[in-house]
């Protein structure tokens, strides 16, 4: 494995000589309410590294939203490299879902409501993917990653016959 500045370097030297823009690199955008974004930008950073293709666009308080589209515009063109930008946003029906969506039909953008971070680690992850395929692989990491704890780990305990007790159950 390569130490991460020549993994980068590799990368973009990849990038350049894939004929017909096969190399997909999809920027990444998160828009919330507040420090949220920051917040999901901070764990994204402790797990997975420092990604340079993630932005945040936060709303804070008394802040207008025709200006705050202003604000996730900016991140968008800031994050895209060309292959588009995927933007999680946290709430439907919320101003930062509302901007995205205004944004839908003037930038090469994909916007998913509900972020949560296994979606956003997996965005990270993912490499030569499309903006659409990409898409539907993160609302399915999306929901898979929602899971009841409890059910979870009862099931655990029957399969390896223990109770409910035992704290190493997965």
């Amino acid at each position: 494995m390569l130490p991460p500045a020549a993994e980068s370097e590799r990368l973009n030297m990849n990038k350049e000589n894939y004929a017909g823009g096969d190399y997909m690199s999809v920027g990444i955008v998160v828009a919330a309410h507040g420090e949220l974004a920051s917040g999901f930008l901070s764990a994204i950073k402790l797990l997975a590294g420092n990604e340079s293709r993630v932005q945040t666009a936060e709303l804070r308080a008394g802040m207008e939203p025709l200006d705050f589209c202003d604000v996730v515009a900016e991140a968008i063109d800031v994050a895209d490299e060309g292959d588009g930008v995927m933007v999680f946003v946290d709430l439907f029906g919320g101003t930062p879902s509302n901007s995205a969506a205004r944004l839908l039909g003037k930038k090469h953008i994909e916007v998913i409501a509900g972020v949560n971070l296994p979606m956003l680690l997996e965005c990270v992850m993912s490499k030569d993917v499309s903006l659409g395929d990409l898409k539907h692989q993160l609302l399915m990491a999306g929901a898979q990653a929602t899971v009841d704890v409890r059910a979870r780990m009862e099931e655990a305990a029957e399969r390896t016959g223990e109770g409910e007790d035992d704290e190493d159950f997965v």
